[in-house]
């Protein structure tokens, strides 16, 4: 299959639907540190929103 027709595929085009690319364009401009605080900060949330 060439690289045109796997873009093209149904089960990818689906799969592409329930991606954010704009975070997977900016991610890996971010600084490792910063990635962690965003990650930490997430993760503070989940925690928070979890107790309610």
């Amino acid at each position: 299959m060439e690289k045109d027709e796997l873009e093209k595929a149904p089960v990818i085009e689906a799969y592409k639907a329930g991606v954010d690319r704009i975070l997977l364009r900016e991610n890996p401009r971010r600084t490792p540190a910063d990635r962690l605080r965003r990650l930490q900060a997430m993760y503070d949330f989940w925690k928070a929103a979890r107790m309610a």
